[in-house]
Protein backbone atom coordinates (compact mmCIF):
# COMPACT_ATOMS: atom_id res chain seq x y z
CA UNK A 1 0.00 0.00 0.00
CA UNK A 2 1.50 3.62 -0.87
CA UNK A 3 2.20 5.78 1.79
CA UNK A 4 -0.25 8.18 0.56
CA UNK A 5 -3.58 8.08 -0.73
CA UNK A 6 -5.64 10.59 -3.26
CA UNK A 7 -8.98 10.50 -4.12
CA UNK A 8 -11.12 13.43 -5.79
CA UNK A 9 -14.53 14.15 -5.42
CA UNK A 10 -17.35 17.04 -5.84
CA UNK A 11 -19.07 18.06 -3.37
CA UNK A 12 -21.83 22.07 -3.93
CA UNK A 13 -20.03 21.36 -7.41
CA UNK A 14 -16.16 22.07 -5.64
CA UNK A 15 -13.45 20.07 -6.20
CA UNK A 16 -12.31 18.08 -2.81
CA UNK A 17 -9.01 16.39 -2.98
CA UNK A 18 -8.61 14.20 -0.24
CA UNK A 19 -5.76 12.92 0.79
CA UNK A 20 -4.94 10.18 3.15
CA UNK A 21 -1.29 9.00 4.72
CA UNK A 22 2.36 10.85 4.75
CA UNK A 23 2.93 14.01 2.33
CA UNK A 24 6.68 14.07 2.19
CA UNK A 25 9.38 14.46 -0.33
CA UNK A 26 9.07 10.93 -1.24
CA UNK A 27 4.94 11.02 -2.19
CA UNK A 28 4.39 14.94 -3.11
CA UNK A 29 4.83 13.79 -7.09
CA UNK A 30 1.68 11.65 -6.43
CA UNK A 31 -0.03 14.64 -5.07
CA UNK A 32 1.14 16.96 -7.20
CA UNK A 33 0.37 15.34 -10.16
CA UNK A 34 -3.22 14.56 -9.15
CA UNK A 35 -3.60 18.35 -8.47
CA UNK A 36 -2.30 19.14 -11.77
CA UNK A 37 -4.83 16.88 -13.94
CA UNK A 38 -7.27 19.34 -11.83
CA UNK A 39 -5.87 22.55 -12.18
CA UNK A 40 -5.57 21.71 -16.62
CA UNK A 41 -8.80 20.75 -16.70
CA UNK A 42 -9.89 24.54 -15.86
CA UNK A 43 -10.60 24.45 -12.46
CA UNK A 44 -9.42 27.69 -10.71
CA UNK A 45 -10.47 26.82 -6.87
CA UNK A 46 -10.15 23.82 -5.04
CA UNK A 47 -10.60 22.03 -1.57
CA UNK A 48 -7.64 19.85 -0.52
CA UNK A 49 -8.97 18.05 2.61
CA UNK A 50 -5.98 17.02 5.13
CA UNK A 51 -7.85 15.11 7.95
CA UNK A 52 -6.00 11.51 7.94
CA UNK A 53 -2.56 13.13 6.74
CA UNK A 54 -0.57 12.10 9.57
CA UNK A 55 2.51 13.62 8.73
CA UNK A 56 3.68 17.04 6.45
CA UNK A 57 7.07 17.63 5.55
CA UNK A 58 8.80 20.83 3.81
CA UNK A 59 7.51 19.26 0.74
CA UNK A 60 4.18 19.26 1.72
CA UNK A 61 3.92 22.81 2.93
CA UNK A 62 5.80 23.93 -0.14
CA UNK A 63 2.80 22.68 -2.46
CA UNK A 64 0.22 24.04 -0.68
CA UNK A 65 2.20 27.54 -0.39
CA UNK A 66 2.95 27.35 -3.88
CA UNK A 67 -0.67 25.97 -5.11
CA UNK A 68 -2.05 28.64 -3.26
CA UNK A 69 -0.03 31.14 -5.18
CA UNK A 70 -1.02 29.67 -8.45
CA UNK A 71 -5.16 29.93 -8.11
CA UNK A 72 -4.66 33.52 -6.76
CA UNK A 73 -2.98 34.56 -9.91
CA UNK A 74 -6.35 32.74 -11.46
CA UNK A 75 -8.73 34.46 -9.40
CA UNK A 76 -9.12 31.25 -7.59
CA UNK A 77 -9.26 29.64 -4.17
CA UNK A 78 -7.78 26.90 -2.21
CA UNK A 79 -9.09 25.78 1.03
CA UNK A 80 -7.72 23.42 3.54
CA UNK A 81 -10.13 21.42 5.23
CA UNK A 82 -9.18 19.42 8.28
CA UNK A 83 -5.97 19.60 8.83
CA UNK A 84 -5.01 16.93 11.66
CA UNK A 85 -3.11 17.52 14.33
CA UNK A 86 0.30 17.11 13.39
CA UNK A 87 -0.43 19.07 10.07
CA UNK A 88 -1.90 21.62 11.87
CA UNK A 89 0.59 22.26 13.97
CA UNK A 90 2.82 22.94 10.88
CA UNK A 91 0.91 24.83 9.64
CA UNK A 92 0.62 27.39 13.05
CA UNK A 93 4.45 26.43 13.42
CA UNK A 94 5.49 27.99 9.98
CA UNK A 95 2.55 31.05 9.87
CA UNK A 96 0.92 29.24 7.26
CA UNK A 97 -2.27 29.57 8.70
CA UNK A 98 -2.56 32.91 7.99
CA UNK A 99 -1.98 32.90 4.40
CA UNK A 100 -4.09 29.88 3.55
CA UNK A 101 -8.09 29.40 4.38
CA UNK A 102 -8.15 26.77 6.70
CA UNK A 103 -11.67 25.17 7.97
CA UNK A 104 -12.61 22.32 9.65
CA UNK A 105 -14.55 19.91 7.33
CA UNK A 106 -14.88 19.67 3.69
CA UNK A 107 -18.00 20.54 3.73
CA UNK A 108 -17.01 24.39 5.11
CA UNK A 109 -14.40 24.29 2.28
CA UNK A 110 -16.91 23.66 -0.59
CA UNK A 111 -19.00 26.67 0.67
CA UNK A 112 -16.31 28.73 1.28
CA UNK A 113 -16.07 28.40 -2.34
CA UNK A 114 -19.71 28.56 -3.45
CA UNK A 115 -19.98 31.49 -1.52
CA UNK A 116 -16.45 32.95 -2.96
CA UNK A 117 -15.54 32.00 -6.16
CA UNK A 118 -13.47 34.73 -7.66
CA UNK A 119 -10.74 34.72 -4.95
CA UNK A 120 -11.61 37.05 -1.87
CA UNK A 121 -9.39 37.28 0.62
CA UNK A 122 -8.92 34.10 3.53
CA UNK A 123 -9.68 36.21 6.08
CA UNK A 124 -8.99 35.13 9.69
CA UNK A 125 -8.34 31.52 10.32
CA UNK A 126 -10.44 28.86 11.91
CA UNK A 127 -9.68 27.43 14.85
Amino acid sequence: MSRLQIAAEKISGVVVINVEGEMDAYTIGKLKEAISMVTQSGVISLAINLGLVTYMDSSGLGLLLGLHKQLAKSRGNLVVAGPSGAVREVLRATNADRLLKIVNTKEEAAQFIVDNPFGDKPGARQP
